[in-house]
């Protein structure tokens, strides 16, 4: 079988949300994706490289599967933070990756190191919050209350992962509804 690019990064990113970005392994992956170890080192200069790339793959996945659905979903009666929060709900309870929220994992890895990596996370972060507090914002009675919204918002849905990675708790998808419906004035229970 030969591989292309993309199912390289999609078992990459599946290993890496489980394993974090640091236990990837060239010969694990290649064996996996019907590649020999030089052919699949052939797709990346390094493992930085490869680690980034990987992290492009997961932003990828999360703009289709949260702001491109929140977007289509988004209509008169529902809000483009609703439409937005419900996606991103069922993207970490799907989960769409199989260790949950790749962000959320790749951040705890390495939030404490300097480098490329850890730019890429952050910056995946910024950005978010960004385009939360934008979406959020435009609603907003008073200045900043998109910025507070995005930040309570990123928080809940950590916690959300954690709580269903760690420690299984299947209440936490409600426990997190009633937050975030609290947090942008809306329901998100559909």
């Amino acid at each position: 079988m030969r591989a292309t690019r993309k199912t390289v990064l999609r078992r990459s990113a599946d290993v890496a949300s489980v394993n974090g970005l640091d236990g990837l392994s060239f010969s694990q992956i290649a064996e996996e994706v019907g590649l020999s170890k030089s052919g699949l080192a052939g797709y990346f200069e390094s493992k930085t490289d490869w680690q980034l790339a990987v992290i492009g793959y997961a932003r990828s996945v999360f703009r289709e599967s949260v702001i491109d659905r929140g977007r289509e979903k988004s209509n008169v009666n529902t809000p483009l933070i609703v439409s937005t929060c419900r996606a991103w709900l069922d993207y970490i309870e799907l989960p769409v990756f199989p260790g949950g929220c790749f962000f959320a994992a790749a951040a705890a890895e390495f939030d404490d190191r300097d480098g490329a990596v850890r730019d890429a996370i952050r910056d995946t972060y910024a950005q978010l919050r960004e385009y939360i507090a934008a979406v959020a914002g435009r609603d907003a009675d008073e200045e900043g209350a998109g910025e507070q919204m995005a930040f309570e918002l990123i928080a809940v849905m950590i916690y959300l992962n954690q709580n269903l990675r760690l420690a299984g708790d299947q209440q936490a998808g409600s426990i997190a509804r009633r937050s975030i419906s609290r947090i942008i004035g809306h329901s998100v229970d559909e």
